[in-house]
C-alpha cells in the first residue's frame, strides 16, 4: 500500500543527488553555508531560529547515543517533501568527523511538550514514523562555527505542515572524533529527550531543541509571520475589489524554481467572489526593500515579470481554513533563487463580505494598497502579507486536524458509495493527478476490498446535489481493482492508491472524488471533519454502489493528491 513506482523512486533519487552535489554532500553529509541559491529547481529551505545556543551532543565518540527533537509546525513553517537536513556548527571543525550507524526517523506527533519516554513522544495518531535514513554513515568536512553539514536522507518524509514533527536519532557506534553540532535553549516546553544508554527506553528530557534546516524538495513553503491579524483597511485585495503590491524579500523565501501556487493567509473567512482577478508576479532587484507609493516604479524596479492570474472569478467558500489558494489560469512564475518579488494583485469587482488578512509589522515598506483597481498610486504601508508559495514536486494535501471520521467506504457491511468535494482555492495548483491517500482515524484493520472504483471530475458546484452523475462535469474513471490494506499502520498514516490513469485537474475548476468499493468484511475509517458551516454539501454517501442518489453530509475528509506538471 505505501510503496511508491519506480518512476517516483527514480525521480526521487535524482533529486537528491543533485542536492548532495549542490550542497557539498558527501559519505551522507556535507558542509558549506546553507548555499540556498544553489539548491536544484523547485527545492526550498526551512531554517528554525536559534537563540542563546548550546553544543548538541549526538555526533559525539560516544559508543551510542538516542535523542529525540521536537518541531512544531509553526516552527517549521512549511509543508512538502523534506529529503534532507542540515546541522549547524557549534565550533570550527578542523579535521573531518566521520559517523556510522546513523538512523534518522520522522514522524508526527500532537504533542507540544516530550515526556521522557521515547514510545509515548510518538504515535500519537498523526502517523507512524518512515525511516529516511538506516545505519548510514555521516560524514562532517572541516568548516567553522556556522557552518552548515547536509544529511542526504535516503528515503523522504512527506510532511504535511499541520502536524507537529519529530526528529528521532539513534547512533550505534562512536563517531571517529567530535562534531558539535547546536541546539537552543529555553523552548519554554521540553523539546528534547537523549540517552547515552543502549537500549533504554527512556532518557532526560530538556527545554531546548534542535538548531536545523529543513530541505524541502517542492511543497509549500509557508514564509508569514503573523504578530496581528485582521486588517481588512485600505481595501487589501483580494478580500474586496482594489490592488494590492507586496514585497517578498528573498531571504524569507530560501528556494529557487517554478512556483505553481499561491496563497492568501486571512484571518476569517466569511465567503464571497473575487471578480476579474489578475496576479503578475516578478523576480525584483534583491536592491529593492522597499515600495513606493507608485505601483509602475515598483514594477519597473521587476524583471522576468509573469502574468499567473489573468481575469479570473474564483470563490471563497464560506468559513473555509486559511490559507486560500488563488488558481494560476494563466502561467508559472519561474522564481530565480536571488531575487526579491513582487507580487502585484488586481480584484475588479468582489462581491460578498469582505475578510481580513493577517499580517506582520516591518519597517520598511513591503505593502501598496488601493481600493480602486485603476489606481496609479496607493498608499503604503509598514506592514508584511507574505503568501504562502507553492514550489512545484509537493502534494496537494487536506489535512484538518478534524476529529470526526468516515468509513471511506471501505466499510464491513453492505457496498458503499461517497463523492467528496474539493474546492480549487483549497488545492492550490493545477497538475497530473497520479496518485490520492486517505488518512487513517484509528489503527488499520487487516481487510481486502474487492471491485474498488475511483472516479475524478471537475465541477462549477460549490455544494454537491444528491444525484453522483450530476455532480462532475467530464468524469474519468482512474483507478479499477483491488486494495488491501494491511494491519500495522497507525493512525494518521495514509491509504494510498496508485492511480492506473492519471487525471488532469485544470487547478481552477472545484475538484469531485468518488470512491466506492465492495466490502471486505473489516471496518476502516478515515479522518474527517465536520464543522458543517465550513463544509456544506461536501460530503454524499450511499450504502448500495448501484444507487444513483445519496445521503448529504456536511464534512470533508483528509486527503493526499499527488502530482506533477
Amino acid at each position: 500500500m505505501k510503496k511508491r513506482s519506480w518512476v517516483v523512486r527514480i525521480a526521487v533519487l535524482l533529486a537528491m543527488l543533485a542536492l548532495t552535489a549542490a550542497c557539498g554532500g558527501g559519505g551522507g553529509g556535507g558542509g558549506g553555508g546553507g548555499g540556498s541559491t544553489a539548491l536544484p529547481a523547485g527545492t526550498f529551505i526551512k531554517t528554525t531560529n536559534a537563540t542563546n545556543d548550546i553544543g548538541g551532543g549526538f555526533f559525539k565518540n560516544d559508543a551510542y547515543y538516542h535523542l529525540q527533537y521536537l518541531h512544531t509546525a509553526n516552527t517549521i513553517s512549511a509543508s512538502g517533501m523534506i529529503t534532507g537536513m542540515a546541522m549547524h556548527y557549534r565550533s570550527d571543525l578542523a579535521s573531518t568527523v566521520t559517523c556510522t550507524g546513523v538512523t534518522y526517523k520522522l514522524g508526527g506527533t500532537n504533542l507540544t511538550a516530550f515526556t521522557n519516554t521515547y514510545a509515548n513522544n510518538i504515535n500519537t495518531g498523526q502517523g507512524g514514523q518512515t525511516t529516511v535514513l538506516s545505519n548510514g554513515i555521516v560524514t562532517f568536512p572541516t568548516g567553522s562555527a556556522g557552518a552548515w553539514a547536509t544529511i542526504t536522507f535516503t528515503t523522504p518524509f512527506y510532511y504535511n505542515g499541520v502536524d507537529h514533527l519529530v526528529v528521532e536519532m539513534e547512533r550505534t557506534a562512536a563517531c571517529s572524533s567530535a562534531a558539535f553540532t547546536e541546539a537552543w535553549l529555553n523552548e519554554g516546553y521540553n523539546g528534547v529527550v537523549y540517552s547515552a544508554t543502549p537500549g533504554s527506553l527512556t532518557g532526560l528530557a530538556g527545554p531546548y531543541s534542535q538548531n536545523a534546516k529543513f530541505i524541502f524538495s517542492g511543497g509549500d513553503n509557508t514564509v508569514i509571520a503573523k504578530d496581528s491579524a485582521g486588517d481588512n483597511s485600505n481595501n487589501i485585495a483580494p478580500g474586496t475589489a482594489g490592488r494590492t503590491q507586496m514585497l517578498i524579500l528573498a531571504s524569507d523565501i530560501t528556494g529557487t524554481g517554478a512556483i505553481t501556487g499561491m496563497a492568501i493567509q486571512p484571518d476569517t473567512i466569511t465567503g464571497g467572489t473575487a471578480i476579474g482577478v489578475t496576479v503578475v508576479m516578478a523576480n525584483s532587484s534583491p536592491t529593492i526593500t522597499n515600495l513606493v507609493a507608485d505601483f509602475a516604479t515598483n514594477r519597473i524596479n521587476s524583471t522576468s515579470t509573469t502574468t499567473v492570474v489573468s481575469n479570473l472569478t474564483y470563490t471563497h467558500p464560506n468559513g473555509m481554513a486559511t490559507p486560500v489558494w488563488i488558481p494560476f489560469n494563466n502561467g508559472t512564475f519561474n522564481y530565480n533563487g536571488s531575487s526579491n518579488i513582487l507580487v502585484d494583485i488586481i480584484v475588479t469587482a468582489w462581491s460578498g463580505t469582505t475578510h481580513a488578512v493577517d499580517y506582520e509589522n516591518v519597517t520598511p515598506v513591503r505593502l501598496v494598497t488601493s481600493g480602486d483597481p485603476a489606481a496609479a498610486t496607493g498608499t503604503v504601508r509598514n506592514r508584511s502579507m507574505q503568501p504562502v508559495f507553492r514550489f512545484n514536486g509537493s502534494t496537494m494535501d487536506t489535512v484538518t486536524a478534524g476529529s470526526s471520521s468516515d468509513s471511506y467506504p471501505f466499510s464491513g457491511s453492505a457496498s458503499p458509495k461517497r463523492q467528496y468535494l474539493y474546492p480549487a482555492t483549497m488545492l492550490g495548483t493545477q497538475g497530473s493527478i497520479s496518485k490520492i491517500a486517505f488518512r487513517l482515524k484509528n489503527a488499520s484493520n487487516a481487510g481486502a476490498y474487492g471491485n474498488v472504483e475511483v472516479i475524478m471530475g471537475h465541477t462549477v458546484l460549490s455544494s454537491l446535489t444528491t444525484t453522483f452523475a450530476s455532480n462532475m462535469v467530464g468524469p474519468s474513471t482512474v483507478y479499477s481493482g483491488s486494495v488491501t490494506i494491511p494491519a500495522g499502520m497507525k493512525a494518521g498514516d495514509w491509504i494510498e492508491i496508485p492511480l492506473s490513469s492519471a487525471f488532469a485537474y485544470d487547478g481552477v475548476s472545484n475538484l469531485v472524488v468518488q470512491v466506492a468499493a465492495d466490502t471486505g468484511g473489516v471496518q476502516n475509517s478515515i479522518v474527517a471533519d465536520g464543522a458543517s458551516s465550513q463544509y456544506t454539501g461536501y460530503h454524499l454517501f450511499t450504502g448500495g454502489r448501484a444507487s444513483a442518489t445519496g445521503l448529504m453530509n456536511n464534512f470533508i475528509v483528509d486527503q493526499r493528491l499527488w502530482y506533477s506538471k
